[in-house]
């Protein structure tokens, strides 16, 4: 039996010593396959800066695991073994749609959620941070939605506390309620998309397991429209990249779930074969299949866009994994996709009818 152990549903992860030099984020790759009698993952690392190389694995099973990691460096090539303990008390794993229309951790017991939403509170100084904390301590909630990136907002004039990536933001010294606009101009800007700030992501991470400490489902908004700095008109490589890597991070920890865009039809940059990229990347690349979210703002929007005279795509047809898609009051689509790794399920692809009929089924439960 190995000496390293790590609880089920919880987060063993490798720390690899490598290359500084160039640009780690683009010219390095790592990976790692982890193995037990029950489960094998395929896992892609990432760089976290200071020339620490990490791959994460949360274990399934209680039982023994093995892993080995590759990649274009020597140091990637490594070996190991591990136990997988009980989960604690409270540990419950990850959440699963079950029977269509209901809500089940992963050991069987319901999930009713009960959620709120703080855009951007692990970006605020700590003392928000922990008075936040304090107020989710009361119990009122055990499901919680917040971007990654920062928020342009008419009450949210300030800077972050970091950015994700290495560069500096457009002055907003002259920025109130008189000059605002969400029609922000970029150009002042000057961000290097090819090397992230890992203190950034990290902070998204503290947030996610104080969450989960709590009990409480961390609702992960990848992409929205509010933006002074540039972020919501990246380019699709430049996107590609970011999803990569906040899906390597992230992905891991069992209380995450995704929301592809806050209102993803306020951002204009984006088409519809954008979205379903976004979704097919991860199909792709998630291990866990969390469950996955997309906000909308135009609730018109939506039902033309489901609507059988508007056909937007046959991945569904290819993809039968889709099954499950919920119209919920906060305007979300929930979808979950079972384990089919070939193809994305189109976003957009139900009619109406069924979509309201969901719907129904969901106010009955």
């Amino acid at each position: 039996m190995s000496t390293n152990r790590v609880e089920r549903w919880s987060v063993f992860e490798v720390v690899i010593a490598g290359p500084r030099d160039g640009d780690p984020f683009t010219e390095r790759e790592l990976s790692g396959i982890f193995r037990s009698k029950n489960e094998e993952k395929h896992v892609t690392g990432f760089y976290d800066g200071d020339g620490v190389y990490k791959l994460r694995f949360m274990p399934s099973f209680e039982e023994e695991y093995t892993y080995e990691t590759t990649g274009n460096f020597p140091e990637a090539k490594t070996s190991g073994s591990f136990t997988v303990t009980p989960p604690r008390e409270g540990n419950h794993g990850p959440v699963h749609v079950v029977n269509g229309c209901h809500f089940a951790y992963e050991d069987a017991t319901p999930y009713y959620s009960v959620g709120t939403t703080c855009y951007v509170w692990e970006h605020q100084p700590d003392e928000v941070y922990e008075k936040t904390l304090k107020e989710l301590d009361k119990g009122y909630f055990n499901k919680m939605r917040f971007c990654i990136f920062p928020k342009h907002y008419i009450h949210n004039f300030k800077d972050p506390e970091t950015f994700p990536y290495e560069g500096t933001p457009v002055d907003n010294s002259g920025l109130c309620e008189e000059t605002f606009t969400y029609e922000a101009d970029f150009s002042g800007n000057s961000w290097d998309f090819t090397r992230f700030n890992p203190e950034h992501f990290r902070r998204v991470e503290r947030a996610i397991l104080d969450l989960q400490k709590r009990g409480i489902e961390a609702d992960i908004i990848v992409m929205h429209p509010y933006d002074r700095w540039g972020f919501s008109a990246m380019t699709r490589e430049q996107d590609d990249l970011y999803w990569k890597y906040v899906i390597a991070r992230f992905a891991v920890y069992r209380n995450v779930w995704w929301s592809l865009a806050n209102e993803y039809d306020l951002l204009r940059a984006k088409t519809l074969k954008d979205w379903e990229h976004y979704a097919d990347m991860l199909c792709r690349l998630d291990p866990y299949n969390r469950l996955t979210l997309q906000g909308l703002c135009h609730l018109d929007r939506a039902l033309e866009l489901l609507s059988p005279s508007t056909p937007i795509s046959s991945s569904a047809e290819i993809c039968p994994s889709s099954r499950h898609m919920i119209l919920s009051p906060p305007l979300a689509t929930l979808l979950s996709w079972g384990t089919s790794k070939n193809a994305a399920p189109s976003l957009f692809s139900l009619t109406s009818s069924s979509m309201i009929s969901h719907a129904a089924l969901l106010s009955r439960a």
